[in-house]
């Protein structure tokens, strides 16, 4: 396993493993590809550090939970016999993941990283790592098709979706959780330690509300007092701004956004680990009590809140024309429509 594998070994010094980049580099064939996958799956298993280094960093690259919040990373030319150290390297990239340096710093250490690396082993395979493309025409797909449940693995970035209630009509009964639908962007909030990384649905990151992201690291702690969590969790929530159309374009642009005055509407919390398995089988209703218990503190930001709603009795002829009353006045106030959720179903991303 991954997590058997000591990546702090000397052994792990002066590896070459940028070989296997021109390997899949030297075709498009997705075969090919797929094959040069294959071996190193294999080397890897009988103990190849080569391998073992090229897979480990495909898995740095691939990860959408490992963000290094660097932007430019520099190339290097004609270094060689440098010492490659491949353990210096990966604890470069923990620092950045964790923010534990950042800025000047982080520029200043990434620069005599390099200078320690041979500069094919840096530019085909280091710096590629930092800015998480390899670009040799994989993805964690590919790689995942290959690896399959083993241990190297990409994790699948998901989150739990809703379906039309118009074709679920047999589970519209039983005390439900009623919310408007706003009308946002979705957006997975992943906190780890004194990081922050916001993510959209499918897995692609945000860097567009700063705000935001600064906002829920102030108050991160006011989610996490004895919940075991270790300071790593998930808060799933939509953003939402003046109107929908002016949003999506400040939300993708790669400059200039304009993202102020838009607010973060927190209707969900889940353990980071539980999130990267897909799922967290503690009630709906018990997730609602965790999320509620920082809203003293988040009423206290300007672009933070905790999702508002209410619960109805849907076994009752009285619930269930509240619901109808709920939905048409959401609708008349410009809204998408409502959410009705099953306090007692567990987080599942899909």
């Amino acid at each position: 396993m991954i997590n058997a594998i000591d990546f702090n070994e000397d052994r792990f010094n002066s590896v070459m493993a940028a070989g296997w980049i021109r390997d899949l580099e030297s075709s498009d064939s997705r075969l090919h590809k797929e094959s040069v996958i294959e071996k190193a799956l294999m080397a890897a298993k009988l103990g190849s550090g080569d391998a073992q280094c090229f897979l480990f960093n495909c898995y740095q690259a691939y990860n959408p939970f490992y963000t290094f919040n660097v932007k430019q990373v520099p190339e290097t030319a004609g270094l060689t016999h440098m010492p490659n150290p491949w353990p210096r390297f990966w604890a470069l990239l923990e620092d950045l993941r964790t923010r534990g340096i950042s800025g000047h710093r982080a520029r200043d250490a990434i620069l005599a990283c390099a200078e320690q690396f041979d500069s094919d082993e840096w530019n085909l395979l280091a710096r590629r790592v930092l800015i998480k493309d390899l670009r040799c025409g994989i993805s964690e797909k590919t790689i995942n098709k290959v690896v399959g449940k083993t241990e190297w693995k990409i994790p699948v970035f998901t989150c739990q979706l809703a379906q039309d209630s118009s074709d679920q009509q047999q589970k519209l009964k039983g005390i439900k959780r009623l919310e408007v639908k706003l009308d946002g962007v979705r957006v997975l909030a992943v906190v780890q330690g004194h990081a922050v990384t916001l993510y959209s649905r499918n897995g692609k990151e945000f860097a567009n509300f700063p705000q935001v992201a600064e906002a829920i690291l102030e108050q991160r702690k006011a989610f996490q007092y004895g919940r075991g969590t270790g300071g790593n969790y998930v808060l799933d929530g939509e953003i939402v701004g003046e109107s929908f159309q002016k949003l999506m374009k400040q939300a993708h642009r790669k400059s200039d956004a304009k993202t102020d005055g838009m607010v973060y509407h927190i209707f969900d919390i889940i353990p980071l680990d539980a999130f990267q398995d897909g799922e967290w089988k503690v009630a709906q209703d018990k997730r609602l009590e965790w999320v509620e218990q920082a809203r003293g503190a988040l009423d206290e930001t300007t672009c933070l809140r905790v999702m508002p709603g209410m619960n109805v009795d849907l076994d009752t002829a009285e619930g269930h024309d509240i619901m109808r009353r709920f939905a048409e006045a959401s609708v008349e106030q410009g809204y998408e429509g409502i959410m009705i959720k099953d306090l007692d179903a567990g987080y599942r991303c899909k």
